[in-house]
Formats: C-alpha cells, structure tokens, sequence
C-alpha cells in the first residue's frame, strides 16, 4: 500500500525501472543508495546532475519529500517539465522497441484536499504543459500513444458560486503562496490579517480572521490551511464541497495510435488493460477462440503457444487467482496470482 514507501523503494531497484525521477530522498537511505549505485543506477540530485546524466539507469532524488508546490519552489528545484523532457531523452536513446512513462502530477490532488484554489491552478498548469510536450512528441513520433486521466476528483471543485458572480482570474493568479505557507507563519506567530494580505492581496473581513483564528486552535494539524483555503476560495469564486475525494466521473483523453480504445466509460482499473492491448498487439486484435491454450503444452506435447494466448490471458484471466489446473499453467512466475509479469512472458514464448 502507499504508506510502504520504502518497501515499494525496494521493488522499484529490483525491478530496476529504468527511469525514477521525483522527491523521496529521505526514503533512500545509504544502503539502499549503496545498491542502487550497484544495480547499475546513476544518482542525481540537482538539475545540472540531470541534465549531465547518460545511464541507462538514472535515480533523481530532487527534495526530501514531496517535490515542493509549483508557488513554493525556489529556482533550483527540478519540475515536472524538466524531468519529463529527460525522461523521454534517456528512454528514447536506450530502447530500440520504444518505451513506457509514467508521469504524475500528484500534488494536484493535495492542493485540492486543503482547498488552495491557487495551487491546484498552478499544479495544473504545469501539467498542461507537460502534457503539451508529450503531444509534441506524440506528433512528430507517429507511433507514439499518449494517455491522460486521473484516478479521481478532489474536494468537488465548483466555480462560480452564485449567479453572475464569475470566478476572477485575476485574483487566483496573483496568490503568490500555498494556503501551506501562509499557515505555517501564521503558527509562527504571524498576524491573520497581515499574512493573507501579503501573499494574496486580498483583505480579511473580522469573520474571516475569526475562522482562521478558531481553525488554530483545531487538534487537525490541516484545519488551519484548509480554513485558509475556504476563506480565498470564496474571495476568488468558487467553492470546494470536500477535503475529500469525491464521486464525480473523471475523463480520460487518449491521443496517437490505439487512442479510440479510451472511448466511454469504464472502470480505471481497466485502463491498464486497454493500455497493454495498444502496446502489445496494437488495439484491434480480434480472436475467434474464447479458450485460451494449454502453455505448457497439450497432452501429446505438440500444442505451439502463439500470441493468441497472451492476448486472452490479458482480457480474460489478468486480476485472477491461479486455483484450477488451467489457470496454474498461465502463472508463468508462480507466484499464485496471474498477473502482466505473465502475459509478457507468453507473449516472449510466442515469439521465440
């Protein structure tokens, strides 16, 4: 689960994924960094250690944490865009049969959890040109597919919140800070009125400092950022109706070769799916059989395992426990579930 940062640190160097760039430092300590200085991995901390780095294996370890806030960041911190261009550099020199990346922006989701209506815009922002990149590339690479969804909405973002009152832009773009930073001086003994004013512009109503102030006294380590939060988004125009994650239907944009199989609705879970029917057999595989083939052969010995085989163990079995005989013969891995680690190992026996 997401809270085993340093379980999952672990499987990433022994998957040995070519590309790991984000936050994290403090996950990776001298040992693990030890080994993955032995695994081959190039570690980089700086953006000219990145812009230098050539391995086929490259770490970037830029902040402790989370990598800071798009309005928090000073100049030396890497972005989201930096670390997308050289991802796709390194992966595209190395790999004569193309590449997959993931790329998340994931502190969209927490700025809309403290409902920082400026965060959420400026994090949203730099995807877009992130994204803007990647459909650069896309054009110019023809054989190239590029996806973009989300898991989920957060906080039931609404703008406008009457009639005739318009969100003002404005207003949003000059917030100069997250609602993180301005709580945290005020902890620090800083004046309500005073911090928001200096990072905002904007000027406190007295039930406005009155909220902020009773929000200091919460046991909720967040409560005073979030009042924080609803306090400008209401300035600004909109309206959060959650510090949660919300049931609200989410798109998914696909663009390249295979991108009409992102059509509709669907479950998330199944995107992954759909994402390796594109990659392995380009998106339009029609198969006659509903069976899938004996793998390890028939009962004369004579059955060939063709790429038929990985294609049904993808969309039919994928997710499922290995109990009966059949489904056994398809954990190529053995380890008890049959899973993508399994469809790629058919699909290499297919083509041997």
């Amino acid at each position: 689960k997401r809270s085993m940062e340093e379980e999952i640190a672990d499987q990433l160097m022994e998957e040995k994924v070519n590309v790991l760039f984000g936050g994290g430092k403090k996950i990776f300590s001298d040992d693990k960094l030890k080994l993955a200085k032995k695994n081959g991995y190039e570690v980089v901390y700086t953006r000219e250690e990145l812009e230098s780095a050539n391995g086929k294996y490259v770490l970037g370890l830029f902040s402790d944490s989370h990598v800071p806030y798009v309005l928090d960041r000073d100049s030396k911190t890497v972005g989201l865009l930096e670390m997308t261009k050289k991802a796709i550099d390194l992966l595209e020199k190395d790999s004569d049969k193309g590449f997959f990346l993931m790329i998340e922006s994931g502190r969209i989701d927490h700025a809309a959890h403290g409902n920082d209506i400026a965060s959420v815009v400026a994090e949203t922002k730099e995807f877009d040109e992130v994204v803007g990149y990647c459909l650069d590339y896309a054009r110019k690479n023809k054989n190239t597919l590029v996806v973009v969804l989300s898991d989920h909405e957060t906080g039931g973002l609404g703008v406008g919140i009457d009639y005739g009152d318009p969100v003002d832009e404005d207003k949003i773009l000059s917030i100069k800070a997250t609602t993180g930073t301005m709580a945290k001086e005020i902890k620090n003994g800083g004046d309500p009125k005073g911090v928001i004013k200096k990072y905002t512009g904007l000027d406190l109503t007295d039930e406005e400092v009155k909220k902020i102030k009773e929000a200091m006294n919460s046991d909720n380590k967040y409560a005073l950022g979030n009042a924080i939060g609803e306090v400008l988004s209401e300035k600004v125009g909109v309206k959060f109706m959650s510090h949660k994650h919300t049931g609200v239907p989410v798109p998914i944009m696909a663009y390249g070769p295979g991108a009409e199989q992102f059509k509709g609705f669907r479950h998330h879970v199944d995107t992954s799916k759909e994402t390796a029917n594109v990659m392995l057999f380009g998106g339009d595989r029609i198969v006659i059989t509903n069976g899938v083939g004996v793998i390890k052969g028939d009962a004369n010995g004579n059955y060939r395992i063709d790429s038929d085989d990985a294609y049904i163990t993808l969309n039919q079995h994928v997710g499922k426990i290995a109990t009966n005989d059949n489904e056994k013969r398809l954990d190529m891995d053995n380890n008890g579930i049959i899973d993508y680690k399994d469809v790629a190992i058919i699909m290499e026996m297919a083509e041997s």
